[in-house]
């Protein structure tokens, strides 16, 4: 058993008549306001990006799905105990977490402050999948820990919150057999990389810093389409890779569903992703994924996955504002099951 308690399992409620398929729960911030001098991640960008869709009149409060910790169940159905075990480690904590103060806390503190936010960011990713096959998208605001694998976590991602919804999701619907994962996220994805790296129905699509963390060259041979990018790619460059990608994808691969981690990271001036994208080149970004998406009829999900600057929730907000504008994501009532 996890040193964590996770909720109990369940099977997800249709939404209600006035709900959108977008996923939050106030538990989601990481942590108390001394822990954000200990690392560059904005540890409340989830509440951040979420007052500001309703600050802009986007989203009402009551909204959106709130969901349940991830089960028990579902966190064992990948997690295996030795890993979990590591959970009672303050050490190895604050090496999951980079964060060398968490080797000073007992490991309770790290579950309350730190994991728990995660457990529910994970159960919000299953739960945008459900959301995503029964209302053609759903966004997550939160998840995308891309780097936590079955056997361990590292790079601030402790839950495989990827690999456990998509298997939740294929366990729930046995009609979804193939699942394409897009991965613009500035770091390679090595965690579910490793999961899936014998499984043929998971397509892969990385686009990454290939000199950044984790450099996986293990993993990195199970990617289908991938694009280890040069520090400094802008706008031009990376969006143009971008578009070829896409096209190719569907040739190789019809998906049931497309995961997209959309990365902020990405961003200039970001200190881990050193990439040179621009805000619009980031809002141009999410568009061309949820255009692929919704002319192909594929459901998406679209994780937060990493963002290292302060400026990252204005700009998501900004993107979600502009996928409103192009496909009438919120405006549109969702159709009910």
């Amino acid at each position: 058993m996890p040193p964590a308690a996770a909720g109990e399992d369940h099977s997800l409620s249709p939404m209600k008549k006035d709900q959108l398929p977008i996923v939050y729960s106030a538990s989601y911030d990481i942590g108390v306001s001394a822990m954000q001098r200990l690392h560059a991640f904005d540890l409340k960008k989830y509440s951040h990006v979420f007052n500001e869709l309703v600050r802009r009149g986007l989203i009402k409060p009551e909204q959106v799905v709130k969901p349940d910790k991830v089960s028990q169940k579902d966190l064992a159905s990948v997690h295996n105990e030795e890993y979990l075990k590591t959970w009672n480690d303050r050490k190895a904590l604050a090496g999951i977490f980079e964060v060398p103060a968490l080797a000073k806390m007992p490991a309770f503190v790290s579950r309350y402050l730190v994991i728990d936010p995660m457990l529910h960011q994970t159960g919000g990713s299953i739960t945008a999948a459900e959301l995503a096959l029964q209302h053609g998208w759903a966004i997550n605001l939160g998840g995308g820990f891309h780097h936590a694998s079955a056997e361990r976590g590292h790079g601030f991602c402790i839950v495989a919150d990827i690999t456990i919804a998509i298997k939740k999701l294929r366990q729930t619907h046995p009609e979804v057999k193939k699942i394409m994962i897009v991965d613009l996220d500035a770091h390679q994805g090595d965690g579910y990389e490793r999961d899936f790296y014998n499984d043929p129905g998971v397509f892969i699509l990385d686009f990454y810093n290939k000199y950044a963390f984790p450099n996986d060259l293990y993993a990195r041979q199970r990617i289908n389409i991938g694009e280890g990018l040069k520090p400094g790619t802008q706008d031009q460059e990376y969006l143009a890779k971008l578009a070829d990608s896409l096209k190719r994808a569907p040739a190789e691969f019809k998906p049931d569903a497309i995961f997209y981690v959309a990365g902020t990271d990405i961003l200039t001036g970001d200190p881990l992703g050193q990439l040179s994208v621009s805000p619009a080149g980031i809002i141009k970004r999410d568009e061309m994924v949820f255009d692929h998406a919704l002319k192909g009829s594929i459901p998406i999900v679209m994780l937060f996955g990493g963002g290292y600057l302060k400026s990252n929730a204005g700009i998501i907000a900004d993107s979600i504002e502009n996928l409103d504008h192009k496909f009438g994501l919120l405006k549109k009532q969702p159709p009910q099951p």
